[in-house]
């Protein structure tokens, strides 16, 4: 049985700040193949990485707890979520797409306060806006270096259905997030029940896709985009479960500003997709790599902003 226990030199807080940096370097890996795979039919990729990720969770149905509907929703607004992600990768410019991609963080922080009350538990707020901003300055830096660079934006032409699209990416990220959330943290569903239920749900959804883009599979063969594909399900299902251990870590009121960091730090994949694009690709960006250094500072401050009293 799949299980992590935090280290005993590590508080629940830290415990949740490694989780959820690992969650970033699994999504990263997730990020990465994904756009590898996107040279095939966006539907059979999406069901091939739901798939793997869903067979993979199958030892979370023996330690189901009731049906979780949260986690279901959250399921559907993760399998819509990919198969966007993917429809983005091959019909839209990047550099109108990916900056949207982590704001999804701020949705969850959105919807958190306002169906479940809270605080931030800091001493400084102004320790705690200064990290806000600098986290998200440095993802946005991060999309402009995937997508291109500066270049890439002053030669972007502002289309409104790519910004839409955007939009709705970051809203059903933080949706994903809040209803996984709840599912652990308030109906008391195990990290690895949760894991199954959501890519129940996102693989139903890969289900229903391809069957209404069925001809797609007439001239479908096994390539290197079906390894890619099944690469992508793999990391996809350990960055869900490092979230969702995480969220378990962190579950109170007053854990707010833990809470943010998580998933601050689970929609970062755009760091390890920019360092593995310039390993494995060739892809060098310096405003990439000016944004990486701004997250990660900005997530120091952030921990540091936290009342310790």
């Amino acid at each position: 049985m799949l299980r992590v226990q935090p280290a005993r030199f590590l508080s629940h807080r830290h415990s949740a700040m490694v989780l959820g940096a690992l969650a970033s370097i699994f999504f990263g890996f997730w990020g990465f193949f994904n756009k590898l795979a996107s040279g095939q039919s966006i539907y059979i990729t999406n069901f091939i990485i739901y798939g793997i990720a869903f067979l993979i969770a199958l030892p979370g149905l023996i330690r189901q707890q009731g049906k979780p509907v949260t986690g279901l929703l959250a399921g559907v607004s993760g399998g819509i979520l990919n198969w966007l992600i993917l429809f983005a990768l091959t019909h839209h410019n990047l550099i109108l797409i990916y900056p949207f991609v982590s704001f999804g963080t701020l949705v969850f922080i959105g919807l958190s306060f306002y169906f479940l009350g809270g605080n931030f538990s800091t001493h400084s707020t102004g320790m705690l806006t200064s990290g806000i901003l600098l986290a998200f300055l440095g993802l946005v830096l991060c999309g402009i270096g995937i997508s291109g660079g500066l270049v890439a934006v002053e030669s972007a032409k502002v289309d409104i259905a790519t910004i839409g699209l955007g939009i709705l990416i970051s809203l059903l990220t933080g949706f994903w997030n809040f209803f996984a959330f709840l599912t652990v943290t308030k109906k008391k569903v195990s990290p690895l029940s949760t894991t199954f239920w959501i890519l129940s749900g996102s693989f139903l959804v890969s289900v229903v896709l391809l069957i209404i883009h069925a001809n797609d599979l007439k001239n479908y063969a096994a390539s290197k985009e079906t390894l890619y594909s099944a690469l992508s399900g793999f990391f996809l299902f350990f960055g869900s479960y490092s979230t969702f251990h995480a969220f378990r870590l962190v579950p109170g009121d007053t854990q707010r500003l833990e809470q943010t960091i998580t998933v601050l730090l689970s929609n970062s994949e755009m760091l390890p997709i920019l360092f593995l694009s310039i390993l494995f690709l060739g892809e060098r960006s310096m405003e990439g790599i000016v944004g990486a250094v701004l997250v990660l500072s900005g997530v120091v401050i952030l921990h540091l902003s936290k009342d310790t009293a």
